[in-house]
């Protein structure tokens, strides 16, 4: 696939094969899930890269640090919304792969998704759709925030359990192993065929795989700059532009 000049088609394009898009393959989307207890563990690490390190502790959501900036119905996010704040029409000219959404479906995908998982805190908001601008993908990953295969086999295993299992998907599938590239990518097909599951792919991680829900104060910075290389575990501030442009547009008073 070529790199659009579209911003969206390539921030939000859930990629299933090697080609890649944008800052590469870092980050805590490609570790091991072994290495990321479930959230709802109360000593829940946050996903960790081999050889990076990781953050403990866990957030139920109970709890609201960060919590001013709260959103509510009325502040759904909107396609003009998304317009602005990445700079780009958001559309998908000459798409032939059926990856690429518009504003208005990313739009339509974030809120369904923001409701699903309770993300109810604006600065949570603005962090995930700035980082599902930078994703990228190898066989079984993908998703609209760009998750390796262990996590999107998780992601997966929690929405469709039984045509995962038909699937005989194991989430121990490696993309270095050829046979095992149709299946996993077939798992990736499950969770990227309907539109509000892809984009709650984001939310799913922040409330399973971090402490960080509802933590991430609205307006700050350095908030965000702390979830993405604890939470994540890859580069916070090389993600600051585009926080930056969402955040003046999403967090006008």
């Amino acid at each position: 696939m070529q790199i659009s000049k579209y911003l969206l088609v390539i921030a939000l394009t859930a990629f299933a094969s090697s080609q890649a898009a944008l800052l590469g393959r870092d980050g805590a989307y490609n570790a091991s899930p072994s290495a990321t207890p479930s959230a709802n563990n109360s000593s829940n690490s946050s996903g960790s890269s081999s050889g990076g390190s990781s953050s403990s502790g866990s957030d139920s959501g109970s709890s609201n640090g960060g919590g001013e900036g709260n959103a509510t119905a009325a502040d759904s996010i909107t396609a003009d919304q998304l317009k602005q704040g990445l700079g780009a029409p958001l559309d998908c000219p000459g798409d032939t792969s059926g990856e690429c959404a518009d504003a208005e479906k990313a739009a339509d995908g974030f809120n369904k998704s923001f409701e699903k998982y309770k993300i109810t805190n604006k600065g949570d908001q603005i962090a995930l759709i700035a980082l599902g601008a930078f994703e990228t993908g190898v066989p079984g990953q993908g998703t609209r925030s760009m998750m390796s295969y262990g996590f999107v086999y998780e992601y997966a295993m929690s929405l469709h359990p039984e045509e995962v299992k038909k699937l005989g998907a194991t989430g121990q599938e490696s993309p270095d192993d050829p046979s095992k590239k149709e299946v996993m990518n077939k798992v990736l097909a499950l969770v990227n065929k309907d539109n509000s599951e892809s984009f709650g792919a984001l939310a799913w991680y922040l409330v399973t795989k971090t402490k960080f829900h509802n933590k991430i104060t609205t307006g700050d910075s350095q908030a965000f700059v702390k979830y993405i290389q604890e939470g994540v575990n890859t580069d916070g501030p090389a993600r600051l532009p585009v926080w930056e442009k969402l955040n003046a547009v999403l967090n006008k008073k």
